[in-house]
């Protein structure tokens, strides 16, 4: 937030922070809680001159988990502040009861960045537990762990207890850039997904992962405890990466985009003239069951955000700025725009959705996020033509 916000409902105007001498904070970021209505119910801020929140999670309790990252400090309030180390990108978890009540607040810091991107939550039977994945630079300690990256940024994850302890910390990586961007919980297990570009990724011991090209996709599955239990690489001549994961039964889906041509889990290759989203489901043993491209003969596409219903079905968001094939479904932005478009995809695999519901905009390309309640599902974007920012940077119902 910058200047003064009208959220409505119980939650009405809410102002930019200003510090004990008046002079106002950059920024303010908040969690809100909305209705399904949309009527806002309760909303907490935090101030800070660079502070973001990138991700969101809830329970089965209805407790909110917050992850994000900030340099110099954050401002939740009397006993929750935190301070970076320096003058790094720092990262925070904040954990909120169902009123909006802040139960705790930790920071991961180091003498470098560190960077969060998002988190899963994980039902143990004793208040859910939060896996929290991204990288960090140099070295990190973490409740007691002191991890150093073997090269550039390594991948990170982190696990907290209900109560904000951390039971493991994990880092893996190469002489590159190795970065994790997304989690989900199967089960007592967790897998993430992410990108990196050294020439060769070891994961724990059990596997060494080859770069085929300028960076390749990775997809890790973690037991309760951290240890890997498999690694795939999802690899070509091009760029590849994951940009979200689902649970779907044992299986998970997984989205992102690809350039050239790209191997999947032991599945036919997939091929791109360009920048082509993908979406694949892996077993729980980390073998492919399905995949298919989504491609554009004259521009680009990149899947953004994935969800599975109980049935299995996919809903996926997309933005797409060319002529892009969907199956036999075969969507057009208007010209010189860009198109978010949501999909529902059966859970056979059928490379045509069910339906397809698309939205022109002008501008730079936007990054959207969707979820699932139980009557509808939720797409959220910028709607300025501003360069892409982000209106939403997390979304959980």
């Amino acid at each position: 937030i910058e200047g003064q916000v009208g959220f409505g409902g119980a939650c009405g105007q809410v102002a930019q922070g200003v510090r004990a001498n008046n002079e106002p904070y950059i920024y303010t970021s908040y969690v809100a809680r909305f209705s399904d209505a949309g009527v806002c119910q309760w909303i907490d801020t935090f101030k800070a001159d660079d502070a973001w929140p990138v991700a969101v999670a809830v329970d089965a309790a209805l407790n909110f988990w917050v992850v994000g990252m900030f340099t110099s400090e954050v401002r939740f309030g009397p006993g929750f502040d935190l301070a970076t180390a320096g003058n790094a990108h720092d990262v925070f978890i904040a954990r909120y009861d169902d009123k909006g009540a802040l139960g705790w607040t930790q920071s991961i810091t180091g003498p470098s960045d560190t960077w969060a991107y998002d988190v899963a939550l994980i039902e143990d039977g004793d208040g859910a537990d939060a896996m929290v994945v991204g990288s960090f630079n140099d070295s990190v300690a973490i409740g007691g762990t002191n991890l150093t990256s073997a090269g550039g940024y390594d991948m990170l994850a982190v696990r907290y207890t209900a109560a904000g302890a951390v039971s493991f910390a994990r880092g893996f990586g190469g002489a590159g850039t190795d970065e994790l961007y997304a989690v989900v919980a199967v089960g007592p297990d967790v897998v993430a997904g992410g990108y990196f570009d050294s020439p060769t990724l070891e994961v724990g011991g059990i596997a060494t992962l080859d770069n085929l090209g300028s960076y390749d996709a990775a997809l890790i599955k973690l037991d309760g405890t951290g240890a890997p239990i498999w690694a795939q690489r999802f690899g070509g001549e091009g760029g590849d990466w994951i940009s979200d994961l689902a649970a779907t039964g044992s299986d998970v889906a997984v989205v992102g985009a690809f350039a050239g041509t790209m191997s999947v889990a032991g599945l036919p290759a997939l091929t791109s003239a360009a920048t082509s989203a993908f979406i694949t489901r892996i077993s729980g043993a980390g073998s492919g069951v399905g995949s298919h491209a989504v491609s554009s003969a004259n521009g680009g596409a990149l899947f953004t955000s994935v969800r599975a219903n109980a049935a299995g079905d996919l809903y996926v968001a997309t933005v797409i700025d060319g002529d892009a094939a969907f199956g036999s479904t075969v969507i057009s932005p208007a010209a010189g725009a860009w198109s978010i478009v949501a999909a529902r995809y059966a859970a056979g695999g059928s490379e045509t959705p069910l339906w397809t519901a698309q939205q022109d905009r002008s501008g730079q390309m936007t990054y959207p996020v969707l979820d699932l309640s139980d009557k509808h599902v939720v797409l959220s974007a910028d709607l300025m033509d501003n360069g892409g920012d982000m209106a939403f940077y997390g979304l959980c119902l």
